[in-house]
């Protein structure tokens, strides 16, 4: 019994969180416009700072923008020079992800609503020496959890085959100071985040951003260059397609 009222708590205080930070969420709309063009709005963004990525099913990212310290974004894209095909708009806050597939042809292009789908981002913390993890999840497929050092060596890996609410707290101490790299990913998205383990156990935690600065995994090819839109390839992410029913 107080193993369930110890649950019912975190579960209760994890979703409470979720709904403060959602109230300072930017209210986003994204309309299809005349020829192969999109508008993008963002509203009461609160100067929080934002990713805007456009992704093919390949993976490579033709459009990687970071927008900092504005209320309100808005933009008109044209995607003239794409090649035609199936596309994947990314709008990532600091506790959301919003995605939403975009269809380009040959004279124009369609915003697939139905497609739209919003996940609220894992909270990652490191106080040493402890490491947890708190998410809620409800999508189909397995979490795969990964920490890598600095070297890309894997010092912790295992797969989650869960749903609801998810808590996680690891024991850093066995391991030698320096930069860790621990990944989420599910089938809808991938998280990474940084956090260093410093000698004298001082407490160190940096969010990674999901721009071209973010590390090379060795598993994933070099992709050339493009430049379609309004800047090159910086980096290159796996295609994570929704699982529908």
């Amino acid at each position: 019994m107080q193993l369930l009222r110890r649950s019912i708590y975190v579960l209760f205080f994890m979703s409470s969180s979720l709904l403060l930070n959602a109230s300072v969420e930017p209210s986003v709309s994204i309309r299809s416009q005349k020829g192969q063009s999109f508008s993008l709005r963002l509203k009461d963004m609160n100067n929080e700072t934002h990713h805007i990525k456009l992704i093919d099913k390949k993976g490579y990212v033709f459009l990687n923008e970071q927008i900092e310290d504005q209320n309100e974004y808005v933009k008109l894209f044209n995607l003239k020079n794409l090649p035609t095909g199936n596309y994947r708009l990314e709008i990532e806050s600091d506790y959301k992800i919003i995605l939403q597939d975009i269809n380009v042809f040959k004279q124009q292009l369609t915003v697939d609503f139905t497609s739209k789908r919003e996940f609220y981002k894992p909270t990652i913390r490191y106080a040493a020496p402890h490491l947890d993890l708190n998410m809620i999840y409800f999508g189909d497929g397995t979490i795969n959890l990964v920490i890598r050092d600095e070297n890309n060596q894997i010092a912790f890996k295992e797969n989650l085959n869960k749903k609801g609410s998810i808590n996680k707290r690891f024991d850093t101490s066995i391991l030698s100071a320096g930069n860790y790299f621990v990944e989420i990913e599910t089938n809808q998205y991938t998280i990474e985040q940084e956090f260093s383990i410093k000698s004298d156990n001082k407490i160190s935690n940096d969010k990674r951003k999901k721009t071209g600065k973010n590390r090379k995994a060795t598993s994933v090819g070099q992709k050339h260059q493009r430049n379609y839109i309004d800047e090159s390839i910086k980096s290159k992410i796996k295609w994570q397609q929704s699982q529908r029913n």
